[in-house]
């Protein structure tokens, strides 16, 4: 008997015992509901028979405990569509659950995969995140490099070994799918690009032409100002962290005949004030005009020339002050001085205390986009309640504006002196009675949010 002939079959003797079912009492149902609910079995060479289920009856059927999960997938009609598995994958959250789905069905491997290695690190501290090391893995599992989305990359110094230089430049040719690319130097101090092997960096600028990036981050790196062309270039969004400019001419060229059309959006600066000296400069506005996204720190040196030269195209602004012992406390709160922005339709601000400057910085950005401006989001993670006399200044500087922005309150509460719960709704009340005329014409939106799970560089504009 083929196995099409024995579903027919089987499917045929279901319908019979379910029209039988149909016309007995209720409480004589319940016995015969069992019946149908075991497999069905047939004796043959093999022993137990073909368990495949009528179709359309799922739910009555018990798989015997003998049998593997991927048994429902790989015997009862066709596997399930890959939309529905990657959905299914992507709520898992812990790497051991997905190693375990991974195993469930040749189907579910790829996408957990997917998962499980989007990210890659190579040439940090560990030996095992060694170039060689990574290098060596890649060469016995090639169908995982387009895995890989995420790339952290140590870049080496003048120590390196010739192994591990010509390694480095082996992984970043196979691997085509990178979209968040991090270079980072040595922590303890700068690391100069002059000291990075020739063939290291024609690797990196032969990644950047690929144009897959769409996040670039530098860490801890002393660029030459050809190198900073070069990154403007690489991605759409570009963050500078504790990196420096060297006023030098490289010794080797980073830059092809025939350089990439630019692509940069959004710039996340928060370095030494070389970086802002140098895109300041006359030679840099054809490479920062495309610019409409910035973070920055008000109080660095040469800031405001930088403002001044991304003003006609700047849409967005997030303001970062300056830490004073890793705290979120400052003396001196900096003055924020711009310059007319005629294309600003949002910014972001801290919040650090009650200090009277933060008022004025704020209505600082509402002077500069008057005719633009739509929301001004508020960031701050009180501990405690604003003083109703901070928020009724805020008020009355803000109600006076010809065009009011809405003022969004992003409030982390976490390690508050009350429960969450409690200074959340004490808190939303407390800025809505204190800002009255705002809140009156509708301005006053109160959010409640994480800045730990938001992550470093995360724009809230891109969420809204």
């Amino acid at each position: 008997m083929n196995g099409r002939n024995h579903r027919v079959r089987v499917d045929s003797r279901f319908r019979r015992q379910e029209a039988r079912l149909k016309t007995r009492p209720l409480e004589s149902q319940g016995h015969q509901k069992d019946q149908i609910a075991k497999p069905m079995r047939r004796e043959g060479k093999g022993g137990i028979g073909d368990h495949r289920l009528p179709r359309g009856r799922h739910q009555a059927y018990t798989l015997p405990p003998h049998l593997p999960p991927s048994y429902l997938i790989s015997t009862h009609g066709y596997p399930p569509p890959h939309e529905l598995i990657r959905a299914i994958v992507e709520e898992i959250d812990e790497d051991q659950s997905l190693k375990m789905c991974s195993l469930v069905h040749t189907n579910f491997r790829e996408p957990c995969q997917r998962i499980l290695l989007h990210s890659l690190t190579v040439g940090s501290e560990d030996e095992s995140k060694a170039a060689t090391a990574v290098w060596t893995l890649l060469q016995g599992s090639p169908h995982v490099a387009p895995y890989f989305t995420r790339l952290y990359c140590g870049v080496p110094g003048p120590d390196a070994t010739s192994a591990n230089a010509q390694a480095l430049c082996s992984i970043l040719q196979k691997l085509p799918n990178i979209r968040h690319c991090y270079l980072f130097g040595r922590t303890q101090s700068p690391q100069h690009w002059s000291e990075v092997p020739p063939q290291v960096t024609a690797a990196i600028v032969e990644l950047f032409y690929r144009k897959n990036l769409t996040q670039l981050y530098v860490l801890w790196m002393s660029l030459h100002k050809a190198v900073l062309t070069l990154l403007l270039n690489a991605a759409p969004t570009v963050t500078l962290l504790d990196a420096s400019v060297e006023f030098t001419i490289p010794a080797t060229p980073v830059t092809s005949d025939t350089p990439p059309p630019l692509t940069v959006r959004n710039l996340l600066l928060l370095s030494s004030p070389t970086i802002a000296e140098a895109l300041s400069g006359f030679e840099f506005r054809p490479y920062v005009a495309s610019i409409q996204k910035l973070w920055w720190k008000p109080n660095a040196k040469f800031s405001d020339k930088l403002i001044s030269a991304l003003a006609p195209n700047l849409k967005h602004i997030r303001v970062q002050y300056e830490d004073q012992n890793d705290k979120d406390e400052f003396d001196v709160l900096p003055i924020l001085s711009l310059p007319p922005l005629p294309a600003l339709e949002s910014a972001e601000v801290p919040l650090t205390n009650d200090d009277p400057q933060n008022i004025e910085n704020i209505c600082s950005i509402s002077r500069a986009a008057p005719g633009t401006l739509r929301e001004i989001s508020v960031m701050c993670s009180p501990t405690d309640l604003l003083p109703s006399e901070f928020l009724e200044d805020l008020d009355s500087a803000l109600a006076v504006r010809v065009i009011i922005p809405w003022i969004r309150w992003r409030v982390d509460l976490k390690g508050a002196k009350r429960a969450e719960g409690e200074l959340s709704a004490v808190f939303a009340s407390a800025v809505k009675q204190g800002m009255p005329k705002l809140h009156k014409q509708g301005k006053v939106i109160f959010e409640q949010c994480s800045f730990g799970r938001e992550g470093f560089g995360s724009w809230t504009v891109d969420r809204l």
